[in-house]
């Protein structure tokens, strides 16, 4: 493999974890971008951005809070993994 580092960003569909994408893609020595959502198919910019960057930026499925979550980071050889995590109360 080549040199640079492989991420794993999780919640990055949109806000912060989909630029927090943007921006390790920015960084031509950052090798690999993993980008996680629990429903990345519904982020039209994130499809964008892997369209762009096919070698580099690969989509993952998975929701933190399973148990499958943290074997995807055990298989993977990461150098970081970053988790954005939001919650969203409807009170009423």
């Amino acid at each position: 493999m080549g040199k640079g580092k492989t991420y794993l960003v999780s919640g990055s569909s949109r806000g912060v974890g989909l630029a927090l994408v943007k921006e390790l893609l920015s960084k031509p020595d950052n090798r690999t971008v993993f980008a996680a959502a629990r429903s990345p198919q519904k982020s039209e910019e994130l499809q964008k951005l892997a369209e762009k960057h096919k070698d580099r930026l690969h989509i993952v499925t998975f929701d933190v809070t399973s148990g499958d979550s943290a074997k995807v980071r055990k298989l993977l050889c990461l150098d970081l993994t970053i988790q954005i995590l939001g919650q969203h109360n409807v009170t009423g």
